[in-house]
């Protein structure tokens, strides 16, 4: 088998694999948890009770990751760990989870202390909030795109919210050290930027020009409101997220309530 079928066949293995201990695991599902707890306040959900995905078969994690290593790049979102604290739809959250979210596969891997490692079934988590070295990082589902699939949140105030799709593909990429010019597959990062508001949705790119495709702005003058507010550009995420939080209050259109209540984005 060469390495690149290897490749093709680990990756399915990888998307459906679970530790040891997550086999013991799989027939508890956060919902018969959340039913069999007497304390409906209880804001804090242990780690053993994460629940993850079942599969009648498993490898590895470890092992699985080696075939990575046959392409250049990262698959992850970022190639450290994550530390975060995972939240469920009904509020519960368990608190200090080491992750790495795997976005060729949409597979998130997560384990504490010296557990090991586990693909949580993303079904069950609403949201992933970053802390730490990366406490702006805010991960949430869109009830509008792919499901259980989640989105990096830049900007969030009612009903109005700037997020990013970080995308992962694979290329062909040539080498170029002298005397060794060859074609090796690579890991390499995508990204769609996205408004939605209410129950729509934008997709556009990054550029003051793009922005006459989203409804709140058809027919704004861009560059005389960047003056208004002291900025000059707007060609990156920064200046985008500088930009709504600025102009959101006297520009943005009320929702059909007509209230505008600002949602922080962390708990």
């Amino acid at each position: 088998m060469n390495s690149f079928a290897r490749f093709t066949f680990s990756l399915l293995i990888l998307s459906t694999m679970l530790c040891s201990d997550a086999l013991a695991q799989s027939a508890t599902s956060v919902n018969s948890a959340i039913g069999s707890t007497n304390n409906a306040m209880q804001k804090v959900f242990d780690f053993s009770k994460l629940n993850t995905k079942s599969v009648e078969y498993y490898i590895d994690y470890e092992t699985a990751l080696e075939e990575y290593n046959t392409l250049d790049g990262s698959p992850f979102l970022e190639d450290r760990t994550i530390l975060a604290d995972l939240y469920l739809p009904d509020g519960r959250y368990t608190p200090n989870v080491n992750i790495k979210y795997d976005l060729y596969n949409n597979e998130i891997i997560a384990w504490k202390n010296n557990k090991k490692k586990i693909i949580l079934d993303l079904s069950d988590y609403s949201k992933i909030v970053g802390i730490g070295l990366d406490k702006n990082l805010v991960l949430e589902k869109s009830s509008l795109l792919e499901k259980d699939k989640f989105y990096e949140v830049l900007f969030k105030r009612d009903d109005f919210v700037f997020f990013k799709e970080n995308i992962k593909v694979i290329s062909n990429h040539t080498s170029q050290m002298p005397g060794l010019q060859h074609q090796k597959k690579k890991f390499t990062n995508k990204a769609k930027y996205h408004i939605q508001r209410g129950d729509n949705i934008y997709e556009f790119k990054l550029g003051e020009k793009h922005l006459d495709n989203i409804p709140d702005f058809k027919g704004v003058d861009i560059k005389k409101e960047l003056k208004k507010v002291d900025m000059k550009k707007l060609k990156n995420e920064s200046h985008f997220i500088q930009f709504f939080d600025k102009i959101f209050d006297y520009l943005v259109k009320p929702d059909p309530q007509g209230k505008l209540e600002e949602k922080s984005l962390r708990p």
